[in-house]
């Protein structure tokens, strides 16, 4: 599953986005911080 710290989730970015957070176990895939 979501390996993202607490308070981040696994989000899944366009192929021309750079990752700007640390990659999840996931090809383009990232944690982002969740907005509530």
């Amino acid at each position: 599953r979501q390996q993202c710290p607490t308070g981040y989730q696994c989000v899944v970015i366009p192929e021309q986005t750079q990752c700007l957070q640390a990659p999840c176990p996931v090809p383009r895939v990232e944690c982002q911080p969740s907005k509530q």
